[in-house]
């Protein structure tokens, strides 16, 4: 199962990514919103997490759309550490940061119809 993570922080996406790996996740990583939706132009995935606030004129709240948009199945998962009911809206799940990996990752797999270990 493959899972997009969009964060420009590198170190929480480096963890995020350790994480979903460890949970036998195929991860990808996108560094900016930009990153992101090029890749979902391209690439269906099963899961897209995505922070909210990212540098340039794109952020979280479009990779959330793009991705509802194009690929309305795909469940979507947005973080963040200034939450906004618009985030909450195009997401599947909301967490606010700090983020609790061991909920994320019940989160993830309960999105994804794995059965929690």
């Amino acid at each position: 199962m493959k899972v997009l993570v969009s964060d420009d922080d590198v170190l929480l996406r480096l963890l995020l990514v350790e994480e979903l790996a460890s949970a036998h996740m195929d991860v990808v990583e996108a560094a900016t919103a930009l990153e992101a939706i090029d890749y979902l132009t391209t690439q269906a995935v099963d899961l897209v997490i995505t922070d909210v606030r990212m540098p340039g004129t794109l952020d979280g709240t479009d990779v959330a759309a793009y991705s509802k948009r194009r690929y309305p199945a795909t469940p979507v998962i947005v973080i963040s550490g200034f939450p906004t009911s618009e985030d909450e809206r195009v997401a599947d799940v909301f967490i606010s940061k700090p983020i609790d990996m061991a909920r994320l990752i019940a989160h993830v797999k309960d999105l994804m119809g794995v059965a929690a270990t």
